[in-house]
């Protein structure tokens, strides 16, 4: 046990900088280990074909004409070692770990699936779907969005791609011109994750301190 806390000791002053060095905190390295056995069950749960996880749809209503007019796809994960476990803690580890990749395809496909399904009752049915910035950067995620539209037939109009805030904020060229060749394919529109707002201003802020 105790090499264990060196190497953590060990990899954590190395994570923190050269020269640099720690002071074992058991609160750590329970951190640690909680978080290195969540990874191991999000992998399990991928190659064995995303059992665990779950896609859940928030309704998004118009008032005034008392109808729903789209759906929110939201994210969800359970398994036997942790139970359910929050979106804060497991999808930040899905995007270090580049799961989300084949997860974040997987709930595309569940969402267009579900504006398939409900076609008949909502013709003009929405599905809001978020995006991590590591599809952008890593992934043809355009090709692999416009191709799943093709294949269940539906409006290019009737996807509305999220983008979270992470993405915004470390934006280069293959974020702009994802949010551009959104557009250019006639995909509804792009719109940032609801937090987004928030990490904006407080980035700017904090560009500006440093500026000043």
């Amino acid at each position: 046990e105790i090499m264990k806390w060196t190497e953590f000791g060990l990899s954590k002053a190395k994570k923190d900088g050269k020269n640099m060095c720690y002071v074992f905190k058991t609160e750590d390295y329970r951190k640690f280990q909680r978080k290195s056995e969540l990874i191991k069950c999000l992998h399990q749960a991928v190659d064995h074909d995303f059992v665990g996880f779950e896609v859940h749809f928030q309704p998004i209503v118009q008032v005034d004409k008392n109808r729903i007019t789209s759906l929110e796809a939201l994210l969800r994960f359970e398994c036997d070692t942790f139970g359910k476990v929050t979106p804060y803690e497991f999808i930040p580890l899905l995007e270090e770990s580049n799961l989300i990749i084949p997860v974040g395809k997987w709930v595309l496909e569940q969402s267009i699936q579900a504006v398939c399904s409900l076609k008949p009752f909502i013709p003009d049915l929405k599905v809001h779907v978020n995006i991590s910035y590591v599809q952008v950067l890593k992934t043809p995620i355009l090709k692999d969005i416009l191709n799943i539209i093709n294949r269940y037939d539906i409006e290019k109009n009737q996807l509305v791609v999220e983008l979270t805030e992470s993405g915004f904020i470390e934006s280069d060229a293959s974020f702009t011109n994802f949010c551009k060749n959104l557009k250019e394919n006639n995909i509804l529109e792009y719109s940032l994750f609801p937090y987004s707002l928030f990490y904006v201003i407080l980035f700017l802020f904090q560009h500006l301190l440093y500026t000043f």
